[in-house]
C-alpha cells in the first residue's frame, strides 16, 4: 500500500510539475476594450507649433493569468498607406495589471490623458494634402516574473483634416 501511495505521489508531483513549468511559459497578454474619444477633428488653426489633441481614456484588461508591469506607452503617426511620418514615441508609465484569476471579474484597467501632437500631424496633412491620418498607440507591458517576456496591445486613434 505504501508504495502505491508514493507511486501516486510522485505521479502527482510529475503532474503538477509540467502543468507550472507550462504556466509560466505564458507570457502577459493585453487587450484594449476602448478609447475615448475615438478621432479628433483638426482644423487650418491646429498647424501652430505647440498645439495639442488628447486621448481621455484608453481602457485596456488582460486576457490571461499572468501579471505584468505595463511599463510604456509608444505613439506613432502613421499616414492611410500605414507609413509612418512622425515618430515612433515613448512615454514612461508605470502600472501593476493582474491577471485574471477569476473569468466573471476581470478588472479593467485605464491610462487617462494621453497627449498627441496635433500641430505635427495637421501640418503633415496640409503640406500633402490629406483628409485622414491616425495615430498607432502601443501599450507595453513585461511580465512581473522576471522571465523578459513582453507584450504590446495596440489601438488605432483617426485624425480628420478641415482645411477651411
Amino acid at each position: 500500500m505504501k508504495k502505491i501511495l508514493v507511486l501516486s505521489l510522485f505521479a502527482l508531483m510529475f503532474v503538477a510539475c509540467n502543468l507550472a513549468k507550462d504556466s509560466v511559459k505564458m507570457k502577459p497578454d493585453l487587450e484594449v476594450t476602448s478609447i475615448s474619444p475615438l478621432a479628433a477633428t483638426l482644423y487650418v488653426t491646429d498647424t501652430v507649433s505647440g498645439t495639442t489633441s488628447e486621448i481621455s481614456t484608453i481602457e485596456f484588461r488582460s486576457k490571461n493569468s499572468v501579471d505584468c508591469t505595463v511599463n510604456k506607452v509608444i505613439i506613432e503617426y502613421r499616414n492611410e498607406d500605414n507609413s509612418v511620418f512622425y515618430g515612433p514615441f515613448s512615454m514612461a508609465i508605470y502600472m501593476k495589471v493582474s491577471g485574471i484569476v477569476n473569468p466573471d471579474s476581470v478588472t479593467v484597467y485605464s491610462i487617462e490623458n494621453i497627449p498627441l501632437a496635433a500641430d505635427k500631424v495637421a501640418q503633415h496633412m496640409l503640406q500633402n494634402n490629406l483628409l485622414v491620418t491616425k495615430a498607432y498607440i502601443g501599450i507595453v507591458s513585461e511580465d512581473d516574473y522576471d522571465m523578459g517576456r513582453t507584450d504590446t496591445a495596440w489601438v488605432w486613434f483617426g485624425f480628420n483634416f478641415i482645411n477651411q
